[in-house]
């Protein structure tokens, strides 16, 4: 199961969103959905997401790559699926690596 599962509209703007136990955002709930994603996920990862949902786009595959971020104030290794859907939604799901 994933880290956190993230549904955009074809603008950016947060649908939906599920981060079962874990605390990825430093704000509220009510205070994410249907705001655009650049306000809400770390500054350095802004370009490097943006990046992605647009080859999602324009290929239709799945993108997977790796990055790091910090979450409660470690920083962990992290996995993104990024893939776009018919209905012109883009789905992020997120899983923690685990390195053995």
């Amino acid at each position: 199961m994933p880290n956190l599962m993230i549904c955009l509209d074809k603008n950016g703007i947060i649908l939906d969103f599920d981060a079962p136990g874990e605390n990825f955002f430093t704000k509220p709930i009510s205070k994410i959905v249907n705001q655009h994603y650049h306000k809400v996920i770390p500054n350095n990862l802004i370009v490097l997401f943006a990046e992605k949902i647009s080859l999602a786009h324009k290929t239709n595959n799945v993108l997977v790559f790796t990055f790091s971020a910090k979450v409660i104030r470690k920083k962990k290794l992290w996995e993104a699926h990024i893939f776009h859907q018919k209905s012109d939604e883009t789905m992020i799901l997120i899983y923690q690596k685990v390195l053995r």
